[in-house]
C-alpha cells in the first residue's frame, strides 16, 4: 500500500468472526511470532500440541514496496501423529484446511506446496484440492529441488512440471512451478553472513533460476514451456495472470 513503511504488527484474530482477540503488538523477529503461536496452542489444548481451530495470527506489513494482498499460511496436512500429539491431529488439520478452503474459495488462489522428491499423486494435499474442487484456482509448487539428485530432476521432476510423468497431477490452467532456495554460499561452501535480507533474496532469486535452468532446460524443444515454471519469480508472474 502507498504511504510510509510502518513496523510489522502481530494480532490474534477469531477465525469465526474475524474480530480481534488481542491488541496489536509490534514484533521484532520470528521468535515473537513463534512464542505467540505456542501460547495460543497451549491455551486451546492445555499443552503445546495440535492446531488451533478458533484463532489465527495476523501479521500486518505496511510499506510502499509490498503488494496489497492477504497471504494465509495454513498448516500442512499430516498423516500420522508424533509422540505427545493428539490422536486426531490428522483430522484436525484436514478439518482446518477444508473449512478454510470452503470459506474462501470464491475469491482465493491456493498455493499447493509439496517437496520435489514426493510424487504428486501420493501427496495428501492434492486429494484435498480435488475434494473441494479448487484445481483451477491452484498453483502447484515443488519445493527443495536442490534436495533431489540431478538425474531424478531431469528424468522425473521435469515430467511432473510438464504433466507427462506417470505420477503427475495436473492443475490447470496454472500448472506447477519448481523452486530452490538454498542459502547463498561463499567459495568455500560456507553460508554468507555479510548480506542484508534484500541482498540475500535478490541473490537467491538469481541463483535459483540459474541452478534450475542448468538442470532442466537441456532440450530446446522444452525450454519455452519450462522457462516460465522455474523459480519464485515465475510464481509471482503466474499469480499476476
Amino acid at each position: 500500500r502507498r504511504g510510509q513503511a510502518r513496523p510489522t504488527e502481530l494480532q490474534v484474530v477469531d477465525l469465526a468472526t474475524q474480530e480481534p482477540r488481542s491488541a496489536p503488538t509490534i514484533i521484532v523477529g520470528e521468535i515473537d511470532v513463534r512464542m505467540e503461536m505456542e501460547k495460543i496452542i497451549r491455551q486451546e489444548h492445555s499443552g503445546l500440541t495440535g492446531v488451533s481451530q478458533t484463532r489465527m495470527l495476523v501479521l500486518r506489513v505496511r510499506s510502499p514496496t509490498v503488494p496489497s494482498l492477504d497471504l494465509v499460511d495454513l498448516p500442512g496436512l499430516v498423516s500420522a501423529k508424533r509422540p505427545g500429539e493428539p490422536d486426531n491431529l490428522a483430522a484436525q488439520t484436514e478439518q482446518l484446511l477444508g473449512n478454510f478452503i470452503e470459506a474462501h474459495k470464491q475469491h482465493s488462489v491456493f498455493l499447493v506446496v509439496i517437496p520435489a522428491a514426493l510424487p504428486p499423486n501420493v501427496a495428501p494435499v492434492l486429494g484435498l484440492v480435488q475434494k473441494h474442487g479448487v484445481e483451477a484456482q491452484s498453483i502447484g509448487i515443488f519445493t527443495r529441488s536442490d534436495g533431489v539428485a540431478d538425474k531424478e530432476l531431469k528424468r522425473v521432476v521435469k515430467g511432473r512440471l510438464l504433466g507427462t510423468a506417470k505420477d503427475a497431477v495436473k492443475l490447470e490452467p496454472h500448472g506447477w512451478i519448481a523452486t530452490m532456495n538454498a542459502p547463498i554460499e561463499d567459495d568455500d561452501g560456507n553460508e554468507r553472513t555479510d548480506l542484508n535480507p534484500q541482498q540475500r533474496l535478490e541473490m537467491q532469486g538469481q541463483e535459483e533460476v540459474q541452478w534450475l535452468a542448468d538442470r532442466l532446460l537441456a532440450r530446446q524443444s522444452e525450454a519455452a514451456e519450462l522457462s516460465s515454471r522455474l523459480g519464485c519469480n515465475a510464481l509471482v508472474q503466474t499469480m499476476k495472470t
